[in-house]
């Protein structure tokens, strides 16, 4: 007898989803990021720590938004993309 036991475990942020419809620029920044949607209208961002703690929270319409992060500590956070029910994940980097 056999028994195949498996198990799937995250490791981190999936950059991939829907990542092709949103840009973030400059990363690694000072803490000034820019979010550039390609598709016209609005989404909600939702920028988390490493762990898991939600920082910050806010709605970015149009082609440019500017996010500034200068009050939080240096380090790797993670920004959540969500327009017309498709999220997007980015890694970006406060140095």
């Amino acid at each position: 007898l056999i028994i195949s036991v498996g198990a799937q475990y995250s490791t981190g942020v999936d950059e991939q989803t829907n990542a092709g419809n949103v840009s973030v620029y400059p990363n690694p920044s000072n803490g000034l990021f820019t979010i550039q949607l390609k598709d016209i209208g609005v989404a909600k961002i939702e920028i988390r720590d490493l762990s898991g703690k939600l920082i910050q929270t806010g709605l970015v319409t149009g082609s440019n938004n500017n996010v500034d992060l200068n009050n939080f500590p240096k380090g790797i956070y993670t920004l959540s993309v969500d327009q017309n029910n498709v999220t997007s994940n980015h890694k970006i980097i406060i140095n």
